[in-house]
């Protein structure tokens, strides 16, 4: 009996490790395509993702934004690749983090 169970366990754990496998294989977006929020400019900016909705997205040189459902409510998103060249291209002007304690 015991046996039988740590067969089973072993199967459950093999189970799991192929449906992972293929998770991971999946499709992927390529880099180019990927949409970020706020939050992760904000990750790339190093800046929290209040500072980056009130005081980089705002800025008439930024990126427009895709808003997926297409009404004013609706999460805004950016593709990475606009973000990271506008990024490049404005580094001098950009706010600085707070310095954490």
């Amino acid at each position: 009996m015991i046996e039988e169970n740590r067969q089973s366990q072993e199967q459950d754990l093999a189970g799991a490790i192929r449906d992972l496998l293929a998770h991971l294989r999946g499709p992927k977006v390529a880099p180019e395509e990927e949409l970020w929020t706020t939050k992760e400019i904000g990750e790339y900016l190093k800046l929290s993702p209040v500072t980056v909705e009130q005081r980089v997205t705002i800025r008439p040189d930024f990126p427009e934004p895709l808003q997926p459902c297409g009404t004013v409510k609706s999460m805004k998103r950016w593709f990475a690749a606009d973000v990271k060249k506008w990024a490049r291209q404005n580094s001098s002007k950009l706010p600085k983090g707070r310095s954490r304690k």
